[in-house]
C-alpha cells in the first residue's frame, strides 16, 4: 500500500506540472488515470469491481449532466426531460415521478449522485483528496457554457473534503466558489471548515467578504480584525505555512493566463497554515458513526459538521434528501445575483 501511495503522489506531481505547463486536457487525463489506480487498488484490496464501476459511474453522471445546461435548450417538456434521463446511464432518476422533474433538480441529482460515487471509488485512500482537488481547479478553468464547470468542480471539492477533512485547500476553494455563486451560507460553512485547519488571513478576509454580503456587520468586523491579527502573526514569523506533499502554485501561474477580471473572483484565496483556528465563531466538527463499502450511499452530515472520515459518509439515505442535504439549491448558480 506504501508503494501504492508513493507512485500516486508521483502521478500528482506530474499533473501539476502538466498544468504548471499549459497542458490542462493532459493533467486532467493524468488526475483522473491517479482515481483509477486509487480504485482498482480498493478493487484488489477486496476482490471486487465495485470501485471501478462507481468511478465509472461517477464520472457519466457529470458529463450526462451537461444535457440539462440551460445553454443546451434541449428540453421543453417534462416529456423530453423523461425521455433524456432513460437515454442516459445514469440510474438516479430513472425511476423518478415525471411530477418532480425538472432541468435543476436533473442536475442536483446527477452531481449529488457524482460526488457520492467519487468519494465510494476512492475507497478511503486519503492521495486521492489531491487528485479531486486538482480536477476542481481544471474543472474551472476549462468550462465552457455547456459544461458548467463551476457545479462540477463543487462537487470534486467536496468530495475531496470527505475522503480528506484536513484538505484544507479543497475547502478554501470550495468557500470561493460558493460564494461566486451566491450560496452565502454555505461558503461561511466551508471557509470556517477551512479556518479550523488553517487559519490564514487570506480566509479571514474572503469570510469577512461573504459576512457582508450577508448583512451581518459584526461577523464581519470579527473576521476583518482576525485577518488583521493572522497578517500581524504572519510577519513575525509566528504564522508559518507547512510543506505540503503536493505543492500548488499561484493561480497565475498555474494557468499561463491573467486573472480574471469577475469581481467575485477576489474572494479567492489559497490559504496554507499549521496551527489550529481559535476563533469563537462555530467551525465544523466531526459526527462519526456508519458503515462502509463500495455499494453504500452517502450521507453528507449536517451544516457544520463536515469534518469526518469517508467511513462517515457512508450511510443509506434517500435520493431526494441527499441532493437537498448536498445541494441545496442549485437553481441559484443559473440565476443572476448581485455581485459587489
Amino acid at each position: 500500500m506504501a508503494s501504492v501511495g508513493k507512485r500516486i503522489n508521483e502521478r500528482i506531481r506530474y499533473a501539476v506540472d502538466l498544468a504548471e505547463r499549459g497542458a490542462l486536457y493532459s493533467s486532467r487525463a493524468e488526475f483522473r488515470a491517479v482515481l483509477k489506480v486509487c480504485a482498482l487498488s480498493a478493487d484488489a484490496r477486496e476482490d471486487s469491481t465495485a470501485y471501478s464501476e462507481a468511478l465509472r459511474q461517477a464520472f457519466a453522471a457529470l458529463q450526462e449532466a451537461d444535457d440539462f445546461a440551460p445553454s443546451r435548450d434541449r428540453i421543453a417538456t417534462r416529456e423530453d426531460l423523461t425521455s433524456l434521463v432513460n437515454t442516459h446511464r445514469t440510474p438516479i432518476l430513472k425511476d423518478s415521478e415525471t411530477e418532480r422533474l425538472s432541468p435543476i433538480y436533473a442536475l442536483q441529482s446527477y452531481y449529488a449522485f457524482a460526488e457520492e460515487r467519487l468519494i465510494v471509488a476512492c475507497g478511503g485512500m486519503s492521495e486521492s483528496s489531491q487528485a479531486l482537488y486538482g480536477l476542481a481547479k481544471l474543472q474551472v478553468l476549462m468550462a465552457t457554457e455547456t459544461t458548467l464547470g463551476g457545479p462540477k468542480a463543487i462537487a470534486f471539492y467536496r468530495a475531496a473534503i470527505a475522503i480528506d477533512p484536513e484538505n484544507y485547500r479543497a475547502a478554501n476553494e470550495l468557500g470561493v466558489l460558493l460564494a461566486r455563486y451566491g450560496q452565502y451560507y454555505e461558503a461561511v460553512e466551508a471557509l470556517s471548515h477551512c479556518l479550523n485547519i488553517s487559519p490564514q488571513p487570506e480566509t479571514w478576509r474572503s469570510l469577512a467578504k461573504v459576512y457582508r454580503h450577508l448583512g451581518d456587520d459584526d461577523s464581519a468586523a470579527y473576521a476583518t480584525e482576525r485577518h488583521r491579527l493572522a497578517l500581524r502573526a504572519r510577519k513575525s514569523g509566528k504564522l508559518q505555512p507547512p510543506k505540503p506533499a503536493t505543492e500548488w502554485v499561484d493561480p497565475v501561474v498555474f494557468t499561463g493566463k491573467a486573472p480574471s477580471a469577475d469581481p467575485a473572483r477576489s474572494l479567492r484565496a489559497d490559504a496554507p497554515a499549521e496551527e489550529p483556528a481559535v476563533a469563537s465563531r462555530p467551525v465544523a466538527t466531526t459526527q462519526a458513526g456508519g458503515t462502509s463499502g463500495p455499494h453504500a450511499k452517502v450521507n453528507r452530515p449536517p451544516a457544520k459538521s463536515r469534518r469526518a472520515t469517508a467511513a462517515d459518509y457512508e450511510r443509506n439515505r434517500s435520493p431526494a434528501a441527499l441532493i437537498r442535504s448536498a445541494w441545496g439549491d442549485l437553481s441559484r448558480i443559473f440565476q443572476p445575483h448581485e455581485r459587489q
